[in-house]
């Protein structure tokens, strides 16, 4: 007998929470799932930074990375513009 809060004979019935392209909304299988640098998951066509509109900043990540590594380097960094 089903009660009002779902509880079927004193179990819950859990929902998987299917993991679906950010950009399309596609949902995705296993081998299909692919996490972006914003924390995002996309399939096969919008995982490009520039197919689904990436705001994540590599550029400065990766100078963090090399400066963090490279602590003699980053003294001896001219800035070139």
């Amino acid at each position: 007998m089903k009660g009002n809060n779902g509880i079927i004979g004193g179990e819950t019935k859990l929902k998987k929470n299917k993991i679906v392209c950010h950009f399309c909304n596609k949902k995705l299988k296993i081998h299909e799932q692919i996490k972006c640098c914003c924390d995002n998951y996309f399939c096969l066509k919008h995982m490009n930074r520039h197919s689904h509109n990436c705001n994540f900043d590599m550029k400065t990540k990766r100078k963090e990375e090399l400066k963090k590594n490279n602590p003699k380097m980053g003294e001896k960094i001219i800035m070139v513009q």
